[in-house]
């Protein structure tokens, strides 16, 4: 899926090859075992982050982005509810910075979007995004976080 403003249709050209080594790499691998931690897809271009958590309100959770990567997320167990919307509805929450992680305000406005078990969501350096959230009762969730160059 892709959502983004026509001026950056050029920024939301996605290399789709990096889907397909995503795709190759959680078709190898029992998902289901998968240990908490990072994991090199592609030296230098692609890794992986399993994480496993309970969800929690959605509001609870802050807004962030990504400059240096594309995310691509994939929900291996539970349900997990997003939060998005593009950076310029965001305010800046002060000027920290956690690696490639940049935060923000909550807005009033914003899409959102339901993963289930098997479904992915990739996510550009343009788009500000709230993970995490909870889809009607908290519940342990398992998913992979890849990440490429953008």
């Amino acid at each position: 899926m892709y959502y983004c403003k026509l001026k950056d249709l050029n920024q939301c050209e996605l290399n789709f090859e990096y889907l397909k080594e995503a795709r190759e790499w959680l078709d190898n691998v029992d998902q289901e075992q998968l240990e908490d931690g990072n994991y090199v897809i592609s030296e230098g271009h692609m890794f992986a982050n399993v994480q496993s958590y309970d969800t929690c309100e959605i509001t609870e959770r802050h807004f962030e982005s990504h400059k240096e990567f594309v995310e691509i997320q994939y929900l291996i167990r539970g349900k997990e509810l997003f939060a998005i919307t593009q950076l310029d509805h965001l305010v800046k929450a002060g000027e920290e910075r956690e690696q490639d992680n940049y935060f923000y305000e909550f807005p009033k406005e914003y899409s959102s979007m339901i993963l289930s078990p098997g479904q992915f969501l990739v996510l550009m350096p343009n788009d500000g995004h709230a993970s995490r959230g909870k889809v009607g009762k908290s519940e342990r969730v398992k998913k992979v976080i890849f990440k490429f160059n953008a």
